[in-house]
């Protein structure tokens, strides 16, 4: 802002230059025809006109450089404006691909997480155990009951322990999921347990609750998957920095990751080692 004021004062110069080159041999004629002239000298009008010229010239010249150096500097300011921006821009784009990768990353998880939990509880609940039971049955259970059921116990295993991976702890909340989905991988367990060494009898409360068990875990896995999305969609459209997206993200606790065992050892009692009524 400086520089230019400085150029509008050199070009009003400038003007004045140019003003005073025109009338220059005009004044110094009239000051020549006086009869009574103010300075007397020995100079010929000629000789004055020529000094008055390479003068002005001089000046002319100096102020015109004058204006070449400061030109270049406003050029200098704003490339460097203009290269600050560029590199603004650069760094913005390179940080809106980081968290792009971030919310894909998230978003994947969170999907995962969705997809295991429902095959968990449509196709890993009791439901399935007594099917499996009741459809390899013939006096006692067969041995592709034995081998299905056995199957069921170790995929109703390896779908806990994903979920339990896919599953992140960004709020207090979210860490009531892991021994939720302990207690019901152990009570759908037990069941596919007791189908296996008792068959039928006393099965339905066993049954109600693996069922019970599985109702609590839907539900906090929907709140778990609602504020996973919250933090999803704050960070893709509220213009997030890369670190705060980053500090979004990152884990408030360690997870502990779930370690199952695919066959129960409290044989012939509840998961957590309490004695429950049945029923025939």
């Amino acid at each position: 802002m400086k520089d230019r004021k400085v150029i509008t004062w050199v070009k009003i110069v400038l003007i004045i230059i140019t003003v005073a080159a025109a009338l220059a041999p005009f004044v110094i004629d009239l000051l020549y025809q006086c009869d009574q002239p103010i300075y007397k000298t020995h100079h010929t009008p000629s000789d004055m006109l020529g000094y008055v010229s390479a003068v002005l010239s001089a000046v002319g010249a100096v102020v015109l450089g004058a204006i070449t150096l400061i030109q270049n500097s406003i050029f200098k300011e704003e490339n460097d404006k203009a290269q600050k921006r560029l590199e603004g821009i650069n760094n913005r784009s390179n940080e809106l691909n980081s968290i792009n990768l971030i919310i894909k990353y998230e978003s994947d998880r969170l999907n995962s997480f969705n997809d295991v939990i429902l095959k968990l509880l449509t196709s890993y609940n009791s439901t399935t155990a007594v099917s499996i039971y009741a459809s390899n049955v013939n006096g006692q259970l067969t041995q592709d009951g034995i081998m299905q059921l056995k199957s069921f116990q170790d995929e109703l295993c390896s779908y806990i322990s994903k979920a339990s991976e896919y599953h992140q702890i960004y709020h207090e909340e979210d860490n009531l999921i892991i021994p939720f989905l302990q207690d019901y991988y152990n009570r759908v367990n037990y069941l596919a347990e007791h189908l296996l060494n008792t068959g039928i009898i006393g099965y339905k409360t066993i049954a109600q609750n693996a069922v019970d068990s599985g109702s609590r875990l839907r539900q906090l896995a929907r709140n778990y998957s609602d504020r996973q999305t919250e933090r999803i969609h704050q960070a893709l459209y509220n213009n997030l920095s890369l670190s705060k997206v980053q500090e979004l993200f990152t884990p408030i606790a360690d997870k502990n990751t779930i370690e199952f065992q695919t066959q129960t050892t409290n044989q012939g009692g509840t998961p957590n080692g309490k004695n429950e009524t049945t029923d025939n």
